[in-house]
């Protein structure tokens, strides 16, 4: 079988190139798995195999500063169009060949992940915003692309590209930042920040922009601010350049806080990203504190205080509410007893409400997902006695159900089983699918 002509090869080599890399990888996997192809198709395996090889070695000469790049920028400030790692690599293989290929081959040698990158990636990155600045031939096309984004993006990259080498270094103190703070640990953010500001006069605050896209929890950059700033207060940070870091995460609570107050038991989903939002609401909160020296009548540490408040107070509005979901999803009636005691049994003269089952799972959801946060922000008793309750309550009713089925008083046996599943299913939120379970096989061998 013959294979590729030079143009054919031109061709397959253009299209790859402007193909993204999920594309790549998949199409590298399914060359891959034909192992009898020979001739052009072998030729294209084998192009395809390099392009991903080059891809992969982009990525990790780009890493510090590759999320910049990312399709959705979320509101950030600092951000480049998807297609700039792209364009300014094929100004590297255009002006830099010989370096590319020595981040090739050392790339192939990295197997132990606590050695240092190699030096070459920097070189790359430096040799890179050169080219945007001058600007090289080679990087035009980039540097059009990064200016019609916006105004003096080529300059604004190739200043991101020189702070790629002092992001590198750092992310490999993260996790060592993020632990106990040393004295050593502090010395090493305050040299990164200068290496930053030696960059450019204002690209010490993208330091901190750039290392919170690598973090799963972007409120953990205050540890970083507040170790170069040494643990400041809350007026003094609040009135310098890297304030927005603070202000942003403050706004964030309050976004989290009225994604809890309107939660109303509207599904699971909702459940867990209301959830989701009192942790997340506690954890910033529990930061600030952490790392600021905040003031009662400082223009953070009043904000906060009145943020935990309203998180306390909101939370406990929607465990409070938990009662009333519950008594709507297994309703009850008064009974007289002996003497003129009276107690609640099962009011069954109604179908089981689905709707209202549904929301009463929603709420223990919501319950039992808020269990870490409570202890430390601010609910933990109120959580308490609401799981306890709610326990109790479920526990309860499901027992009258089964009485009624044993002593055979249950006008509508069906119903009440009915009402019997749709407690297991809420029990299985509060004492776990054993108990749910057990409760099950009751009802069915009564």
């Amino acid at each position: 079988m013959t294979g590729l002509t030079d143009k054919q090869a031109a061709g397959v080599l253009t299209m790859l190139d402007m193909a993204p890399d999920r594309t790549v990888g998949a199409l590298a996997q399914a060359l891959a798995a034909d192992l009898r192809a020979s001739g052009a198709m072998a030729e294209i395996r084998d192009l395809v195999r390099a392009e991903l090889e080059q891809r992969r070695v982009r990525a990790a000469v780009f890493h510090p500063i590759a999320r910049l790049c990312a399709a959705e920028r979320g509101g950030r400030k600092l951000g480049f169009p998807p297609s700039t790692l792209a364009a300014v690599w094929r100004g590297l293989k255009a002006h830099a060949p010989d370096e590319i290929a020595a981040a090739a081959a050392t790339f192939r040698d990295l197997r132990d992940p606590d050695a240092p990158e190699p030096e070459v990636f920097d070189q790359l990155c430096r040799r890179a915003a050169k080219g945007l600045r001058e600007p090289a031939a080679a990087y035009a096309a980039a540097a059009r692309l990064l200016d019609a984004d916006q105004a003096g993006g080529a300059e604004a990259f190739a200043i991101c590209l020189d702070l790629a080498p002092i992001v590198r270094g750092a992310l490999r103190r993260l996790p060592d930042w993020f632990g106990r703070m040393s004295d050593e640990g502090a010395a090493a953010a305050r040299l990164a920040y200068a290496d930053s500001v030696a960059v450019s006069a204002g690209a010490g605050p993208w330091l901190f922009d750039i290392l919170a896209l690598h973090l799963d929890e972007p409120w953990m950059i205050l540890r970083v601010l507040s170790a170069v700033m040494d643990r400041p207060g809350d007026s003094y940070v609040s009135g310098s350049e890297v304030a927005r870091f603070g202000e942003q995460l403050l706004d964030e609570v309050d976004t989290r806080l009225d994604t809890i107050k309107h939660f109303d038991g509207a599904g699971d989903e909702a459940a867990l990203a209301a959830a989701r939002s009192v942790d997340v609401a506690a954890r910033i909160v529990a930061q600030f504190e952490s790392d600021f020296d905040l003031s009662r009548d400082g223009p953070w540490g009043r904000r906060i205080a009145q943020q935990k408040q309203t998180l306390a107070a909101v939370v406990e509005a929607r465990l409070r509410a938990l009662d009333k979901a519950l008594a709507a999803a297994l309703p009850v009636q008064p009974q007289r007893g002996l003497g003129r005691q009276q107690r609640n049994v099962p009011r069954l003269s109604e179908e089981l409400d689905l709707g209202a089952v549904d929301r009463a799972d929603a709420m223990l959801v919501f319950l039992q997902a808020t269990r870490v946060s409570a202890g430390h922000a601010g609910f933990g008793v109120a959580w308490q006695k609401a799981s306890e309750a709610a326990a109790k309550q479920i526990d309860q009713y499901s027992e009258d159900l089964l009485d009624l089925l044993h002593v055979g008083d249950a006008e509508d046996p069906g119903r009440v089983r009915r009402f019997l599943d749709a407690a297991a299913r809420l029990t299985r939120r509060v004492n776990g699918d054993r108990a749910a379970e057990v409760m099950r096989r009751r009802a069915a061998a009564a």
